[in-house]
Formats: structure tokens, sequence, C-alpha cells
């Protein structure tokens, strides 16, 4: 042992971060997520000893972190509703809107059991928060990359005591891997960033979330139309899909939807902040 105490990490972690202006904020996140001690308990727990492993790993993150890298990555993990998830470069973070499109899904079907499905579920966030909270049956997560599933493979299994149903992880590209399925729930946040448009994100996104999570063609909307077209395939009467959509091409998507012949009831539902962020509908 170093003979490190919490408080000793901390301090040491605000030094590293401020000659780059980090404040005080991001070193208590990142001795939080690193001790699995709660940031609101951290001032109480200042005298509590750090092993040698947790004092490496924060030195690490803050150092990473003064590099320029976001807070979840500098830190190896992401808060999503009641889940601390393991997260890298692999996959995107978890956005707190996105938390908001697991409310509509829980609070239209997840109550009633049945089968879900979440495509590119990168982290796991979606596909983990409706086993933990919802009454599915399974929840099937998709994803055509290989190292983000066994990311959440890896996040379901440190929280396999708390979900309430098996998760079934399928490498492939949106709604392939569910072929001779058959669905109550399709769900997704998929990439939604028009090409041209990569270049006007923050650096931290830009520079740092894998490139296949975010860009989606040159009108952004690739990953979507193939989402919306390929549901009703799979999806039972009366299944129940939502997407997680850029709020500039909500209407757009909507019409997708309405267009294809297979969907009716088709909603635009805004975010917290009342910005259109997500299009549900029902197989007809």
């Amino acid at each position: 042992m170093t003979g490190h105490t919490v408080g000793d990490s901390l301090r040491e972690c605000e030094r590293l971060l401020d000659p780059v202006g980090s404040s005080a904020a991001d070193a208590l996140e990142i001795v939080s997520a690193i001790s699995g001690i709660p940031k609101l308990r951290i001032r109480s727990r200042l005298e509590s000893p750090m092993s040698d492993e947790s004092v490496e790993s924060i030195r690490c993150a803050a150092k990473s972190r003064a590099a320029g890298a976001p807070i979840q990555y500098a830190a190896g993990k992401a808060a999503f509703r009641h889940l601390l998830l393991k997260v890298n470069r692999s996959v995107l973070i978890p956005r707190p809107e996105t938390e908001v499109l697991v409310d509509i899904v829980l609070e239209r079907h997840g109550r009633t059991g049945g089968v879900g499905a979440d495509l590119g579920t990168g982290s796991g966030a979606i596909a983990l928060s409706l086993a933990q909270e919802g009454k599915f049956t399974r929840v099937i997560a998709t994803d055509q990359s290989e190292v983000a599933l066994e990311i959440a493979h890896e996040n379901a299994r440190s929280l396999r005591d708390s979900l309430r149903c098996e998760i079934d992880f399928r490498l492939g590209v949106w709604t392939e891997p569910l072929a001779g399925e058959s669905v109550d729930v399709v769900v997704s946040n998929p990439p939604y960033i028009a090409r041209a448009e990569m270049r006007e994100l923050p650096a931290e996104v830009r520079e740092w979330e894998p490139s296949l999570a975010l860009e989606s063609g040159v009108d952004g909307l690739d990953a979507t139309r193939a989402i919306a077209l390929g549901a009703p395939n799979v999806l039972r009467p009366d299944g129940l899909i939502v997407i997680e959509v850029d709020c500039r091409r909500a209407d757009v998507v909507a019409g997708i939807l309405k267009g294809d012949g297979r969907y009716e009831n088709v909603e635009i539902i805004p975010d917290l902040t009342g910005r259109s962020r997500f299009v549900s509908a029902l197989r007809r």
C-alpha cells in the first residue's frame, strides 16, 4: 500500500488538472468513478485509504483528462440512469437526453413484458436500463462493432444481479441480427450527424468519440433509414419503435416512417429542453 488516502488522491488529481484549467469538479468525478465512492460522500471519506491500483488509476485518468480526453473516457466510467458503465473510445459516451429515450419505452411498453431490441447498443446503456427497469422477458442488443459488444458484455456481467431478464448480444448491422425474431419494441440511438457536420462538432467529441457512432452519410440519415425500413420485418403488430434523432431532422424522420405505410401513430417527442429529439410509431 502507498499510504495514500482518498484526500491525497483528490488533491493530486486537482494538481494534475490545474495547469489545463480543469475544475475541481473533474477531480471529484474521477476519484468517485475509480474509487466507487459516491461524489456526495467523498468529502466525508477523505481519510479513507486507497489501494495502490486505485491511486495509479486516478493518476493516469487525471493525465488523460489533462491531455483533452472527455471526463468519462479519462475515468473509464459513465453514469446513465441507475447504471455506472465502463466506457472507452470504442463506444459513444451515453448522453442525458438518451435517458428520456428509455423513459419513453418504459412508459409505453416496458411495463408489459415481451421482447425488446436495442440497435447499436454501444456500451449497452439502453439495453441494460430496459433489462433493469422494465418487465421484458428478453432484451436483444445489436452492434456492428465487435469491440463495442465486448464492452456491453462486460457491463452486463458487472450488473447481472440487478437485471430482471436475459440480454442477448448479437453482432451485426441494425436489424440484420434480428432475422427470424418477433419483437415488441425496437429502440435505437443511431448515428445521425451528416458528413459535412462532423467538423462542426466540439473537439472533445470529434477527436475522441468513435465516428462510427456519430456520422451517418451525406444527410445524417443512413442509419435511421435502415432501422425504419428494417424494423417492420421484426416488429409484432402494435409493436413500438422509438428512435433518437437530430432535432433538425425530426420532421424528415417522421416523414420516412409515415411514408413507409407499415407504421401508424407516428409522433415526434421533445426532450427535456423542448427540442424535437425522438420519433416513435407503432407497427400497423
